[in-house]
C-alpha cells in the first residue's frame, strides 16, 4: 500500500519584519500533509494579541486562513482568547501555533494549551496538538 509522505515542520520565527520571508517559505512548502508547530512570534491582532500589535500579522492571517488551518482555532473557535505567552507589561499573545494543510487538519482531533509549561520549564505555554493514526 503506498503511503502519502508527511511533512512535520517545527518553527521559531524571527523578531519584528526579519520574518516576512518565512512566511513565504512556508507559503512555498504548504502541502495538504505539512504539520507546522512552533513559535511564530507572531499572529492576529484581533484575536491573539492583548495590547501591542504583532509584526507581519497581515501575512500570518494569510497563512493561517487561506494557506493552511490554525488547528487551535478550529477546535476552539474564532474569538476565543487565550495566551501562550505573556511581555513583561503582562500583555498576553498567542504566538505559539500549529498550521495544517489539509491532510493532516483531517486527523486533528484535539488541540490545545498547557500552561503549566509557563515559567517552570519556558516562559512560553506548551501547544499540544493529537492527531488520529
Amino acid at each position: 500500500m503506498f503511503q502519502t509522505a508527511k511533512q512535520l515542520v517545527g518553527v521559531y520565527f524571527p523578531q519584528r519584519k526579519d520574518k516576512a520571508g518565512v512566511f513565504d517559505t512556508l507559503i512555498a512548502m504548504a502541502s495538504k500533509n505539512l504539520l507546522a508547530i512552533g513559535d511564530f512570534n507572531t499572529g492576529s491582532n484581533t484575536l491573539d494579541a492583548e495590547g501591542a500589535k504583532f509584526h507581519c500579522a497581515d501575512q500570518f492571517v494569510h497563512l493561517a486562513n487561506d494557506t493552511l488551518t490554525d488547528l487551535w482555532r478550529i477546535h476552539n473557535g474564532q474569538q476565543t482568547p487565550e495566551f501562550s505567552w505573556y511581555s513583561r507589561a503582562d500583555n498576553g499573545f498567542r504566538i505559539d501555533h500549529a498550521l495544517a494543510g489539509t491532510e493532516a487538519t483531517s486527523r486533528c482531533i484535539a488541540s490545545y494549551y498547557d500552561h503549566s509549561t509557563r515559567d517552570q520549564l519556558t516562559d512560553h505555554s506548551a501547544l499540544i496538538v493529537e492527531l488520529s493514526p
